[in-house]
């Protein structure tokens, strides 16, 4: 049930809207959600920003593991000034590590900036009203996951995500409550 959440939404709603082009995801986060992606289909590519040198080592030996290191990069970072051009690419994917950014307005402006007209939306982390159980249950069997929902409580609730993405760029975006997860996607989805 919780812990298939992340798979379940890779599964039923961005793997068949994602399907080819650049995907930009932003750390840093453990759960790497774009080589999931990059494994179901060879017209994606994928630029990973904003990732300590361990989780970037960590993602790194992942795609090793895939064999998707030609479709993959890695670049050093801050989220507040991607080094991207304008409208440059089609996706943006991130689980896990929203409540980590210390400017989320400021980020969802630059995610605004370089995605293409049309582009795609998917921010997603652990809910901060789940409780310990829900938590448990959610993580069972994934060190990756278990630690992203261990940081719940510092995690936004769904008034606070809505509040922070009216004063954004992302204003179009919808919050929704996935399983144990909150996530930020376009509105028309």
């Amino acid at each position: 049930m919780f812990k298939n959440s992340l798979s379940k939404m890779l599964r039923q709603t961005i793997q068949p809207r994602l399907t080819c082009g650049k995907i930009l995801e932003l750390g840093p986060g453990r759960a790497r959600p774009s080589l999931k992606l990059l494994g179901n289909s060879r017209d994606l590519d994928m630029l990973g920003i904003g990732y300590t040198s361990q989780e970037r080592d960590m993602a790194m030996d992942e795609a090793r593991q895939r064999d998707l290191l030609t479709r993959v990069e890695y670049r050093t970072g801050e989220l507040t000034d991607i080094s991207l051009p304008d409208n440059s690419v089609d996706a943006v994917l991130s689980f896990g590590g929203l409540r980590a950014w210390k400017q989320p307005i400021v980020i969802f402006d630059e995610i605004a900036r370089v995605l293409k007209f049309g582009g795609e939306f998917f921010l997603g982390d652990a809910r901060s009203d789940l409780g310990w159980s829900g938590a448990q249950l959610a993580g069972y069997g994934n060190p990756d996951l278990k630690e992203v929902y261990h940081f719940r409580k510092q995690c936004y609730s769904v008034s606070e995500m809505r509040e922070l993405l009216a004063h954004s760029r992302l204003e179009n975006g919808k919050v929704e409550i996935r399983g144990p997860a909150l996530w930020i996607v376009r509105s028309d989805l």
